[in-house]
């Protein structure tokens, strides 16, 4: 027992220190971001994801319909707040905590699919690594799939030299709860079979059969639950979610590019995902549709576009993989660049520590060493599975985030490798492993992004939505002036503090930048809409009409738009057209109580005392204190009475 403890000892102080490395790191940077409103507003799925937690937290712990994204991530947070309170400050102490036990856990996967030093190396790179500095302190899901990662890896390095049915059982439930924070990830498990049926070949087949069984046994413990109760809230049988589908469409069908892209253009929102999937899919079949069907619908829709034109779609492929080698990280809501901004650690971090340079030792490390490539068929075979499956769908920087412990420990390899090759004056060898980086490191980065792509814009603008919704405009033009400064075209920017110009009450301002915003991207609803007020506000009525016009061809059930046109309509004496499209505010939007005022006075001028009467009765059952409503009916009575 001292004999073990002595011949452990240096890997335990080893892991004590690689830990210590990445909390340390990690505290530094949240503490950096402390007074920067990025830790204090949600965007995109960090917003989707605080409210479903606070739901589950509250009681609704099993929820009413299928998964439609990943739920391990909510259901941890409403975990958090029940233990800790609504308390974010706990939550990215339990997330970076997590963090640093990833390092720990790659210093183990180093030492057992290499050697000491490489999983020390290794460990050190990903305390030091800025994305996943970024990631573990986020709200995202993604400190937890790498996590889990490194447990699977870590466990599956325990049977490389004999199959240990345990160790296996946890692998597979590290890799089903993994699945449900990243639905690709359910590739692993054809990689880890096949892996267990081919590295075992002198084990009977009953062994190897008991193997695999054992790691599926482990997914099924996590997966088969949440089929379950997919089934019981949604009559589908789904062991993760049910947006595989509209991903495979984003990622692949008619306009696609490579990266996201809404559905419906300017709901990048993942408030609007679910909804507008269904809506489109039950609007073109025509009628209700399960969330099965809704999935089926998107992958038939995506493979009709594929098959009409498939060299297209396999030049998107190659394109696809090319984004998810190169050095940028291509953000989703929430960009590196931005939070550096905030973070003098992460921004100093982010100059020497990127996705090429570990790409250049990796390669330089698989070449060195290919005499063990049994050994590390299951890292190969995996990285490559992970990058293939993100290839179908789309890149962003964090669904590749998972390979991070695999590339790494070939990176590590490949500088020990140098190191000890320079050591024994084997130059020639250390040679041709550089030359292999090198190239490698020179072709990821070709250019495979636009050269004005921003990420940081992205960000600052989504942020200052935020702000604005939370009416700290101050703040939030600054943000949107950040991102202008890097990409003065932004539309979303320019949209954005158009809108506080609006609210500042500057409408010549905002309505010169929407008008700016409407040209450059005539589709923008929303911006159509404002640069009508605006206009009306400017005095500018004929402008106000045709953009009213506008933003109701394009979303006729806008039921503030029609309003609005109503009333614009009235100003140039057009009373038919008037009445006409305040009925449809009226039939989309049973609430409005203003489109239902205006159409009862415009039936009180014409006359129409019943139809007027009909109206105001509605304003006053929705609003029985509107003294405007009030004096009218009494009007409409009057003349109901006088026969007039």
């Amino acid at each position: 027992m001292k004999r073990t403890l002595q011949t452990n000892k240096p890997f335990i102080i080893a892991m004590l220190l690689v830990f210590g490395l990445a909390l340390g790191t990690r505290a530094i940077y949240v503490h950096q971001l402390s007074d920067s409103p990025l830790l204090s507003v949600h965007m995109g799925d960090a917003k989707v994801f605080d409210e479903w937690a606070q739901e589950i937290a509250g009681g609704d712990w099993l929820g009413s319909e299928t998964f439609y994204q990943a739920p391990l991530y909510p259901y941890f947070l409403a975990t958090s707040f029940t233990a800790f309170g609504y308390d974010y400050d706990a939550v990215r102490l339990v997330q970076i905590i997590i963090g640093s036990l990833s390092c720990v856990l790659l210093v183990v996967v180093g030492r057992q699919f290499a050697s000491l030093r490489v999983g020390i190396i290794a460990g050190v790179i990903l305390a030091i690594y800025p994305t996943a500095i970024f990631f573990d302190a986020l709200v995202q899901k993604s400190v937890l799939s790498l996590f889990l990662m490194c447990v699977y890896l870590a466990c599956m390095g325990q049977n490389l030299q004999r199959l240990r049915p345990i160790y296996l059982i946890i692998a597979g439930s590290a890799l089903g709860l993994a699945c449900l924070t990243r639905e690709n990830l359910l590739v692993v498990l054809i990689i880890t079979i096949i892996w267990l049926c081919t590295y075992f070949r002198p084990q009977s087949w009953r062994r190897r059969t008991l193997a695999g069984l054992s790691f599926v046994m482990g997914m099924m413990i996590v997966l088969a639950p949440v089929g379950l109760r997919n089934w019981y809230v949604g009559s589908s049988v789904l062991l993760t979610t049910s947006n595989v589908g509209p991903n495979f469409y984003i990622g692949n069908g008619q306009g696609a590019s490579g990266v996201y892209r809404p559905l419906r253009p300017y709901r990048g929102s993942a408030d609007y995902e679910r909804q507008d999937a269904r809506e489109i899919a039950e609007t073109k079949t025509g009628k209700s549709l399960s969330d099965a069907e809704v999935n089926r619908y998107w992958l038939k829709r995506t493979w009709q576009d594929i098959s009409s034109a498939p060299g297209h779609w396999a030049g998107l492929l190659f394109h696809k993989w090319r984004m998810f080698w190169s050095p940028t990280e291509i953000a989703d809501t929430e960009s590196l660049e931005a939070y550096a901004d905030a973070s003098g650690l992460l921004k100093t971090l982010s100059t020497g520590l990127r996705f090429d340079i570990l790409l250049l030792f990796a390669a330089a490390g698989v070449w060195v060493s290919r005499r063990n490539w049994r050994r590390h068929a299951l890292l190969y075979g995996n990285v490559l599975a992970i990058a293939v499956s993100i290839t179908l769908f789309f890149v962003f920087s964090r669904f590749r985030h998972t390979s991070l412990p695999i590339v790494t420990i070939f990176a590590a390899v490949g500088m020990v490798s140098l190191v000890d090759n320079a050591r024994s004056k084997k130059y020639l060898h250390a040679l041709i492993a550089i030359s292999i980086g090198l190239c490698t490191f020179f072709v990821s980065r070709i250019n495979v992004v636009p050269e004005d792509y921003k990420p940081a814009a992205y960000t600052f603008t989504n942020l200052g939505e935020m702000l604005t919704k939370v009416d700290r405009l101050n703040e939030a033009l600054t943000y949107h002036q950040k991102a202008l400064a890097l990409s003065p075209n932004l539309t979303q920017a320019n949209f954005g503090v158009a809108v506080i110009k609006g609210k500042h009450g500057q409408y010549a301002l905002a309505k010169d930048m929407l008008q700016r915003v409407v040209k450059s991207n005539p589709s923008h609803v929303d911006a159509h809409y404002l640069l009508g007020l605006a206009s009306v506000k400017t005095g500018d009525m004929s402008l106000a009409l045709k953009e009213y016009q506008a933003a109701v061809r394009l979303k006729p059930e806008h039921a503030d738009a029609q309003n609005n046109l109503a009333t614009v309509l009235l100003h140039f004496n057009r009373t038919v057209e008037a009445i006409e499209h305040l009925q449809q505010a009226v039939d989309l939007r049973p609430d409005n109580v203003r489109a239902r005022f205006n159409l009862g006075i415009l039936y009180y001028r014409q006359k129409k005392m019943d139809l007027a009467l009909q109206q105001i009765e509605q304003v006053l059952t929705l609003t029985p204190d509107d003294n405007g409503a009030q004096a009218l009916l009494q009007d409409i009575l009057a003349a109901k009475n006088s026969g007039k």
